[in-house]
């Protein structure tokens, strides 16, 4: 009777809870930011501005501040993943300044913050990598305080105009999936990596143009068509990253050579290579050669009957 009273007021305490705490969904604070990456290109000693937008689609209101750090690329990753990096005295973080260093949105609020750089006279050409890290603290209104914490960031390469600045690429390596030669059917995808020699982001636009065994285009695969997306880029001083590119599904058949043509930087410097292929649809060579290997017998055995009555027939005469 004892354990009963006990389990009961167990269940009651945790019913309680439920009903009169806040909801978990209510304390899942969410804030969209926009652009998560930005590209400014600026002179030395030049100021710039760009917006960036901020939403709060949550049931509570937060506190935003942003605050600043460095980032760069992450080791041992070729698809943009990155390493914050602390903020020094005198590091292109301290070049951004904010009209206010916090702010409350509303639930359901959006906001546009104009974000200023002011890139130093004496600067060297090159790119500089700037983290804004969005902070948000939530809390839920004439409730108890329970806050959550969330954090987005949005990255910001300033490629600085100088003398110094150096636009070098190449590419590493350029196939049909993981070096594979040989497919029975398509989608096939095409890897490309870029390395980055130069001290300035860069990011390769282009197509990989697909021809078949008579030089006709088959094909045609953009490769980071938008110059405007800030995403793709190659991080400075020998980053890499690795670009896939699918062939989508259909009926192919033989040897294909894929090409790639693909540009970047401001003088537009060219990367090309390409990639042979062939597609033979197995679940159709092996009933098709199943056929073949039959009327070649058939063929055999019939010219062999043949032959032997001709002898016989010579054999009477």
């Amino acid at each position: 009777m004892k354990y009963i009273k006990h389990t009961l007021f167990i269940i009651g305490a945790a019913m309680c809870f439920f009903i009169f705490s806040p909801s978990v969904s209510a304390l899942t604070n969410t804030l969209t930011v926009g652009p998560t990456s930005v590209v400014l290109k600026a002179k030395p000693g030049e100021k710039k501005t760009f917006s960036v937008v901020l939403e709060n689609s949550s049931k509570e209101s937060i506190l935003l501040k942003p605050s600043l750090g460095l980032f760069q690329g992450k080791a041992g990753d070729e698809y943009g993943a990155i390493d914050a990096l602390k903020t020094t005295e005198g590091s292109p973080a301290t070049w951004i300044t904010f009209p206010k260093t916090s702010l409350q949105l509303s639930s359901g609020a959006r906001t546009t913050v104009p974000v200023t750089v002011s890139i130093p006279k004496n600067i060297a050409g090159g790119g500089y990598n700037i983290l804004i890290n969005w902070q948000s603290r939530s809390f839920i209104e004439k409730k108890e305080a329970i806050h959550t914490r969330q954090i987005i960031q949005t990255t910001l390469i300033v490629d600085v105009s100088g003398p110094e600045r150096s636009e070098k690429a190449e590419v590493i390596t350029f196939s049909a999936g993981d070096s594979q030669i040989l497919f029975d059917q398509r989608p096939v995808s095409f890897l490309l990596r870029v390395k980055n020699l130069g001290n300035v982001p860069i990011k390769p636009i282009g197509d990989i143009r697909i021809r078949n065994i008579f030089g006709q285009t088959v094909g045609i695969l953009p490769l980071n068509q938008s110059k405007f997306d800030a995403g793709g880029y190659i991080p400075q001083h020998d980053g890499i990253r690795t670009y896939m590119v699918d062939w989508q599904k259909d009926f192919s058949f033989g040897r294909y050579t894929a090409t790639l043509h693909a540009s970047y930087g401001e003088k537009m410097n060219v990367l090309s290579a390409t990639a042979d292929i062939w597609i033979l649809p197995i679940q159709l060579l092996i009933p098709a050669i199943f056929m073949l290997l039959f009327a070649s017998v058939f063929t055999l055995y019939m010219l062999g009957k043949h032959l032997r009555s001709l002898v016989k027939l010579r054999q009477k005469v």
